[in-house]
């Protein structure tokens, strides 16, 4: 393959970037290894449009760590990248906006903020005891039972139900759940099964 100066200083650079073990063959290397070739060969020749598919597959923490941070360094120089990817977390932290397909079919495509915004807010709530699991169950509040003494409880909106029958209950904690967009593409693929 023949590079220009640019593309070699670039590859020796992502190549440090995602040490890579560039003295081994292709077929004796990991997965993980084999996964940052396809990387440097996909970002050496700083293409303007990246197309990238389930990108950190078989890399370790540090190296996904180091994927986003190239991806916005990437986005930042105006490039771009279509990625297809199962990690929520990495679309969560990489992405504008997010098409969920299914059946080969696109069924939404939103802006990140946007869908996250539309998922209702999850509240995992402990009290002191029965007579306050009571008080939750008859208030009207969407929830499901975590364990003995603690219930989750879904809030599109109206907070002021939760707060008033959360203050005439004994709260032994709050905590809130985060919003994922696994959750998002769930809630899709729900409706679209209905």
């Amino acid at each position: 393959m023949n590079c220009s100066i640019t593309d070699a200083k670039r590859r020796d650079s992502l190549i440090e970037r995602f040490e890579l073990e560039s003295d081994r063959k292709i077929r004796k290397m990991s997965k993980g290894m084999k996964q940052k070739v396809g990387l440097i060969a996909a970002f050496m020749h700083d293409p303007e449009v990246l197309i990238l598919d389930e990108p950190t597959s078989g890399l370790d923490p540090l190296m996904q760590k180091r994927f986003i941070e190239l991806v916005m360094e990437e986005k930042g120089r105006g490039k771009t990248v279509l990625m297809s990817s199962h990690m929520f977390d990495e679309v969560d932290r990489t992405c504008e906006r997010a098409a969920i397909i299914r059946e080969g079919k696109i069924v939404a495509v939103e802006d990140i903020a946007s869908l996250k915004s539309s998922l209702r807010k999850s509240y995992l709530v402990s009290v002191a005891d029965s007579s306050d699991l009571e008080r939750i169950k008859a208030s009207g509040l969407d929830y499901r039972m975590a364990d003995d003494n603690r219930v989750e409880i879904f809030i599109g909106s109206d907070y002021m139900m939760m707060m008033t029958t959360l203050a005439s209950c004994n709260v032994t904690s709050l905590d809130t759940a985060a919003q994922t967009l696994e959750q998002i593409f769930i809630r899709y693929y729900g409706k679209e099964a209905k």
